[in-house]
């Protein structure tokens, strides 16, 4: 299947199964893709995390339960919420008002997605971003021993890059590279407005111990063959750069028909890595595409 014909699966399972815990590992598990391949690759698409999108259709479809006078407690155990005050709390964050506001007032209530065909860029958007994006590569990376760390919250990039920084300086550990991205979370982590970011350090296999006693991990992480694309100054407007990145990528590949034969790998990832060249930052964007 395409990529896009994935993301059609998953908007599928969630309509067919709106009344059940979803969580990102169930999703994947259903649909056979690995959680962090899908969570990028979902909101490159949509604009949405999974999870994100699973919360708008469980409070859209209990919208319709509403009108039917269905009582408010049942309607928020049926979806999911633990309590009343937890779903009138996702509610007036996705919508403005309490439950009890739509039993008599009209909301328009939003049809499953449909997933656009994503193409390369026209010509007003190669325009756009031709400053700052480069052409697409293949990339083959090797054999990695990582230290992995990650943190949950409002902002969780700088925390955990800073934490394990900081902690490589205190150990003096020889670093060879770094990469992040984004670690999907749960439904109720995601109500509250917080993501999840995971950062390596790749370093040499005989220095693995000294993550014992710490609340970092290490991982063994096998060679893959990676389709590359580089922004140039990314922090400069990052909420426009980076996500344009994204996608110029993602269409490349649908669009020159690549096959990633990697996307069943569970522990598979979409990796970012900043790096300075003579004073100028760039960030390496990089989606897998076979075992190197």
């Amino acid at each position: 299947m395409t990529l896009k014909e994935y993301i059609e699966e998953i908007i599928k399972y969630v309509e067919e199964n709106i009344h059940e815990v979803m969580t990102a590992d169930i999703i994947s598990e259903k649909i056979g893709f690995s959680k962090f391949y899908l969570y990028r690759i979902f909101q490159t698409y949509t604009g949405l995390t999974l999870m994100e999108y699973v919360r708008k259709r469980k409070l859209n479809h209990a919208l319709i339960d509403l009108k039917a006078d269905q009582r408010i407690i049942d309607i928020a155990l049926n979806y999911g919420y633990g309590s009343e005050r937890a779903f009138s709390r996702a509610f007036v964050n996705e919508f403005g008002k309490s439950p009890s506001h739509f039993r008599n007032n009209e909301q328009e209530i939003e049809s499953k997605l449909s997933v656009y065909d994503l193409s390369l860029p026209r010509k007003d958007w190669i325009e756009m971003v031709k400053d700052y994006l480069s052409k697409v590569k293949y990339d083959t990376l090797k054999e990695m021993t990582v230290i992995s760390g990650i943190r949950i919250g409002a902002e969780p990039e700088d925390e955990i890059i800073n934490l394990m920084m900081t902690f490589q300086k205190e150990k003096n550990i020889k670093v060879e590279r770094s990469f992040g991205f984004d670690s999907p979370v749960d439904e109720e982590t995601t109500n509250k407005g917080h993501r999840g970011y995971e950062f390596w350090l790749v370093i040499d296999e005989k220095d693995a111990s000294i993550v014992e006693g710490t609340e970092f991990v290490i991982k063994q992480i096998p060679s893959y063959k990676y389709a590359c694309l580089r922004i140039t100054d990314p922090f400069e407007n990052p909420m426009e750069k980076i996500p344009n990145a994204w996608k110029s990528l993602v269409a490349w590949i649908e669009e020159n028909n690549v096959v990633c034969e990697t996307n069943k790998d569970r522990n598979l990832d979409c990796l970012e890595e900043v790096i300075d060249v003579d004073g100028t930052t760039y960030m390496d964007i990089m989606i897998p595409l076979s075992k190197g």
